[in-house]
């Protein structure tokens, strides 16, 4: 009788165990993950004015792709604004390094060095340096001012 009991007590042992490692129950975490993930909750911006409301497992999803509050980095690498993903749209036309093309040479340039790429834009006007009042690119104004200016004053090989 009691080797009936003991061989009893052992194939219930070994088939709780069975159970338990199919379902991963012992593992406490895993529970609690399991349990957690199914709960309803809002997106820590909702103060900020983001309506969204999921599941909890579902939360990281929504702030890595979708939440308009959430702070990301801006499109252009140079500029290193974290910005909300509903205001990218806006910054882009005010950002210092949006991408426009030089007016003159048609260079893609970032706004911000725009003042200093004017400064040696070889087709940007500027006015003769000896006052002659001609306005013309700047790449050709020593050919100018060698061949052309009526201002240029050359020495004499006569005196």
């Amino acid at each position: 009788m009691y080797r009936k009991i003991f061989f009893n007590k052992i194939e219930k042992f070994n088939m709780s165990r069975r159970k338990r490692n199919n379902n991963e129950q012992l593992n406490p975490m895993h529970f609690i993950q399991k349990m957690l993930s199914t709960k309803e909750t809002y997106c820590k911006y909702k103060n900020e004015g983001c309506n969204w409301k999921g599941l909890l497992k579902d939360l990281n999803y929504h702030l890595d792709n979708n939440c308009p509050k959430e702070k990301v980095n801006f499109v252009y690498k140079e500029c290193k604004e974290k910005i909300n993903r509903d205001y990218l749209d806006k910054h882009k036309l005010i950002c210092n390094y949006r991408k426009i093309l030089c007016e003159d040479c048609k260079m893609e340039i970032c706004f911000i060095y725009l003042n200093e790429h004017r400064k040696k834009c070889p087709k940007f006007k500027i006015f003769c340096y000896q006052n002659c009042d001609l306005y013309l690119e700047r790449r050709y104004i020593e050919q100018h001012i060698k061949e052309d200016c009526p201002n240029t004053i050359f020495n004499c090989d006569f005196m």
